[in-house]
């Protein structure tokens, strides 16, 4: 689909009709695009992250990495990243295609970690300031890229120290774990 839908509902189980359209927020996220995880942050803007087929660079048909902010109202964000999205090449530079986020969390200091399989099939972790560039103070220029090709994240936490876990899966060269 070429659409995010983020769905809101009261605490009975009924619609948020205040949300987006009658409690769906639908936002144009690209080609093929599939979402894949959603937080919100203490101030009740909703973070989500998936993969698109954005054309980036002249490449088209490439799973990419997307990242969108909504306001508490379902509408994008547009005070986050640019015009309220982050793709792979905000993220990775031109080489970032292929890149698939697969979890969204948000840290104690307002901050978002976004981890998945990134360049050349190695997991990666991310660390995003809240508006949407990059925290240098992480990694390589903010990414934690792991140095076994074929390898996917599994799920991903923190701590109260601010410590980052990652469970990856290695995968051998004929792609079984």
């Amino acid at each position: 689909d070429y659409w995010y839908y983020t769905y809101r509902y009261n605490q009975d189980g009924t619609p948020d009709v205040s949300f987006g359209n009658n409690g769906v927020s639908t936002i144009y996220a690209g080609n093929q695009s599939k979402n894949k995880d959603v937080q919100v942050q203490n101030d009740g803007k909703i973070v989500i992250v998936g993969e698109t087929e954005y054309c980036t660079g002249g490449v088209c048909g490439a799973p990419q990495f997307i990242m969108m902010r909504l306001k508490t109202n379902g509408a994008i964000d547009s005070t986050f990243g640019v015009d309220g999205k982050l793709l792979s090449s905000d993220v990775f530079g031109t080489s970032g295609l292929y890149a698939k986020p697969e979890r969204v969390l948000i840290t104690l200091d307002e901050k978002f970690l976004i981890a998945g399989r990134g360049i050349s099939g190695k997991a990666f972790v991310a660390r995003i300031n809240h508006n949407g560039t990059m925290d240098n103070t992480f990694g390589n220029n903010g990414i934690f890229s792991d140095t076994a090709t074929y390898a996917t994240l599994v799920d991903l936490a923190t701590d109260d120290l601010g410590n980052t876990f990652a469970l990856i899966i290695y995968y051998n060269q004929n792609n079984t774990v």
